[in-house]
């Protein structure tokens, strides 16, 4: 199936570049992200994608607010209610007891928020 597919290609590629990677890595589309997108369009979840996503390991979650204007890519399609497509992307967080940091503002403001949480998770890395 094309979602599992596209989880493990990620999943592999993400574990090939950390070993590349200079102190940090962005990754901005992961197994939780993938499970996601798979509920949405099958309506229920691959145990392949939830093998993947006990793999993960991740420092840091910037989980970013749908509060700017949505924008299309060709691929995603609007959601209805994008505060409540948000609310069940948190609890798949949640439910995993994964912590992330919420971003919000315009876009100024998140690279802003961003910048500054991404330093302080820098430098409790280096005091470790």
């Amino acid at each position: 199936e094309l979602f599992n597919e596209v989880a493990m290609k990620h999943f592999l590629l993400q574990n090939k570049l950390s070993e590349q990677s200079n102190k940090i890595m962005f990754v901005d589309s992961e197994a939780i992200i993938t499970q996601y997108y798979h509920s949405v369009y099958f309506g229920y979840k691959s145990k392949f994608i939830e093998g993947i996503i006990d793999l993960q390991q991740f420092d840091l979650y910037l989980f970013l607010e749908p509060d700017v204007e949505w924008v299309g890519d060709g691929i995603r399609f609007l959601q209805n209610d994008r505060n409540f497509e948000n609310d069940k992307l948190k609890l798949m967080l949640d439910k995993r007891n994964i912590k992330y940091v919420t971003i919000s503002g315009n876009y100024t403001d998140r690279l802003k928020q961003a910048k500054k949480i991404v330093n302080k998770q820098i430098l409790k890395k280096e005091g470790e």
